[in-house]
């Protein structure tokens, strides 16, 4: 989700005067011919209090009279996280724990044995788990792959811009199901002088988008398949709650085992491993287009300084996700000892696991948009001043 916070207060994002969710309308850089900020009274003025906070007003590349270009790119790479939050092992936190304790007249949770388990950093040891779940779960590069291909020119009555470009990045998980992204943009811009006075400007938009991701978050109590829109918030919001040594990945993963129990406790019930590995998995498919057509009429011979510009357009977008809301077997791991004093493991079970046999509709989200507005502009110079003055008509539904 691409956002733009300022000082507390969010603008809007418009694209060739289209207002737009720029999340459900991605951009190619080699798309964009220039990007601006509104802030002023006037400019703001077309959008009214949707606006109050300004426009990030992105403009498309159009093409340039008598000139013939063709570009073609394509590159191929990989993208390194180069800064990632590292969370605390069991060794660090049971003596960070330790000294809390202590300055707060406390009695000292962990003996100087426990922290030589925890810091084996043996994340499948029953009694002194210490699980690294940062480089367990994430993998720090993915493959990236980029090819476009764009054209522009025309004469002096037509100019004419198309795109076609292509984006493609691997998984950033190291477990779980295949997770991958890949978009197809298309875009062509024409504008055509009709008369001297008339310019006519069109604008055609398609976009489709496939996403495949493992689930993360199915919620066994209400077998809710209402999963988050991007699985890493979720992930990263578990891993900087649950502590490192909290349980051990499994409580059992016995090889007779159709599928392996894993661990929770009683202060944490969510395991992030099998919340990757065995809550399903889904492709996601969006569809986006959108066209506008603009009439600017040059009423000069009217009235001079009077201008008129005519603008519709309309916008649809279509969001699909199918796959499987599965669940994971968990159980509490408590360590115990025997009424012989012998070291015991107490396992009670909170999650019974699903399996799904066919996918399902998980998701499904569609809008459409339909905007217009005329303007009616005038700006004269009479001598050392200036006037300017505009009116202007806006239906959005």
């Amino acid at each position: 989700k691409v956002n733009l916070n300022s000082r507390g207060t969010n603008p809007i994002y418009i694209i060739d005067d289209l207002i737009v969710d720029i999340s459900e309308m991605p951009l190619d850089p080699h798309e964009i011919e220039s990007v601006s900020f509104i802030s002023d009274i006037v400019g703001k003025a077309l959008y009214g209090p949707h606006a109050a906070n300004g426009i990030v007003y992105i403009k498309t590349k159009r093409g340039i009279a008598n000139k013939r270009n063709l570009q073609v790119t394509a590159e191929t790479g990989v993208s390194i996280t180069d800064r990632f939050p590292h969370w605390v092992l069991g060794g660090d936190y049971a003596r960070l724990n330790n000294t809390a304790r202590q300055n707060s007249g406390m009695e000292q949770l962990y003996s100087s044995e426990d922290i030589a388990a925890y810091e084996k950093n043996d994340p499948y040891d029953m009694y002194h788990p210490n699980i690294n779940f940062r480089d367990m779960m994430y993998k720090n590069v993915r493959p990236l792959t980029r090819v476009n291909v764009s054209t522009d020119g025309g004469s002096d009555k037509i100019q004419y811009f198309a795109y076609l470009g292509y984006n493609g990045e691997g998984d950033n998980f190291a477990m779980g199901a295949d997770a991958n992204y890949n978009r197809v943009n298309a875009r062509s811009n024409i504008d055509v002088q009709i008369t001297e006075d008339i310019d006519v400007q069109l604008g055609i938009y398609g976009g489709l988008t496939i996403r495949n991701s493992p689930n993360y978050g199915y919620f066994a109590s209400d077998a809710s398949t209402n999963f988050s829109l991007v699985e890493m918030n979720s992930l990263l919001g578990d891993l900087t709650t649950i502590p490192s040594i909290a349980f051990p990945v499994y409580a059992s993963n016995d090889g007779i085992l159709k599928k392996p129990w894993y661990a929770v406790s009683s202060a944490y019930g969510s395991n992030p491993i099998g919340k990757l590995n065995s809550n399903g998995y889904y492709e996601e498919k969006t569809r986006t287009s959108a066209a506008h057509i603009a009439l600017d009429y040059n009423l000069g011979k009217f009235i001079p300084g009077l201008r008129s510009r005519s603008f519709i357009t309309f916008n649809v977008l279509n969001l699909t996700r199918i796959g499987k809301a599965e669940d994971y077997i968990a159980y509490t791991v408590t360590p115990t000892k025997t009424t012989s004093g012998q070291d015991s493991i107490l396992l009670a079970k909170v999650r019974d696991g699903l399996d799904m046999h066919d996918q399902v509709k998980l998701h499904d989200y569609y809008y459409q948009r339909l905007s217009f507005y005329q303007k009616f502009s005038y700006a004269r110079t009479f001598g050392d001043h200036g006037l300017q003055m505009g009116l202007t008509y806006l239906l959005s539904n």
